[in-house]
């Protein structure tokens, strides 16, 4: 029987790898493609066994722009500075305004007046 990956009698010039990936079916999907082959030199299978990575998945640290020294210049704009204004992120005074913190605020009032 043949496989979705087995080439057709006309295709057997062909690589039965593009064949497969002409299909869009994966014949090795644990195997990236365009990699050496393994090594069959014993030590540098040794030193490859001994490679590990210590390091551990770190958070990203939160980036808000406006706090950015480098976009002082852009929210000081007059027209940036009114839309600001109207949208909420700004308040009366020119101070970023927490949004999230003020949607809370928000809900809470208006549960108390439900």
């Amino acid at each position: 029987t043949r496989t979705p990956c087995s080439p057709t009698p006309r295709q057997v010039s062909r690589p039965a790898r593009s064949s497969c990936l002409e299909r869009g079916v994966a014949a090795m999907a644990w195997v990236t493609p365009g990699l050496r082959p393994e090594t069959k030199n014993q030590s540098h299978k040794a030193r490859e066994a001994g490679f590990g990575i210590a390091s551990r998945a770190a958070p990203m640290p939160e980036y808000n722009a406006m706090y950015d020294v480098h976009l002082r210049q852009l929210w000081m704009n007059p027209a940036i500075k009114k839309s600001l204004q109207s949208a909420g992120f700004v308040d009366e005074t020119g101070r970023a305004v927490d949004v999230d913190a003020h949607r809370r605020k928000l809900y809470v009032i208006e549960q108390e007046l439900a």
